[in-house]
């Protein structure tokens, strides 16, 4: 008859756990642990030598055009679901072109126009076209249900830029 807890040498767990549904078992310095229960749609991340933790999965918004863009240069638009993190963003070029002593910038805005700038991309127009470039992030936080739109504001190297722009969020 056993009594007490049994010790992790013993291949017990080192602690009394309470089982919870949902819950992973997991192990500290000293004993196995049970995690918070996550809500659906929730992935277990690693602590690292810590705790594991429930969140999202990272998302991302991208634009891809082969052509001229768009009347007022936007080339997509969507609507944020859930308040998000800019973590990254990056631009790669296909046909930058011509003039090699000016610029490409895309954004990634707030609404057409560019009343709030999340994100800048500047590309000079003699880079070779595949390069991968980082971009600025301006504005890391995007509330919930913003609108948010890849908008090109010079595009004085091509008339046809042939872009693809990405941007990966991440959700508290």
């Amino acid at each position: 008859t056993l009594s007490g807890t049994l010790s992790l040498a013993s291949g017990g767990t080192n602690k009394n756990i309470t089982a919870s549904n949902g819950a992973v078992i997991y192990s500290d310095a000293d004993s196995f642990e049970a995690s918070a229960v996550g809500t659906s749609g929730q992935i277990l991340k690693s602590g690292g030598a810590g705790a594991p933790t429930w969140g999202t999965v990272p998302w991302t918004f991208s634009a891809n055009t082969s052509s001229a863009a768009a009347s007022a240069n936007v080339i997509a638009a969507m609507t944020v679901p859930v308040a998000s993190t800019i973590t990254a963003v990056r631009y790669v070029p296909g046909i930058v072109g011509v003039g090699a002593a000016d610029n490409f910038v895309a954004k990634l805005c707030g609404a057409a126009g560019c009343a709030v700038t999340y994100a800048t991309c500047t590309v000079a127009c003699a880079s070779a076209a595949g390069t991968v470039t980082s971009c600025t992030i301006d504005t890391a936080a995007v509330a919930a249900a913003a609108t948010l739109v890849w908008e090109l504001t010079d595009t004085s190297c091509t008339t046809d830029p042939d872009v693809n722009l990405t941007a990966i969020f991440t959700t508290p």
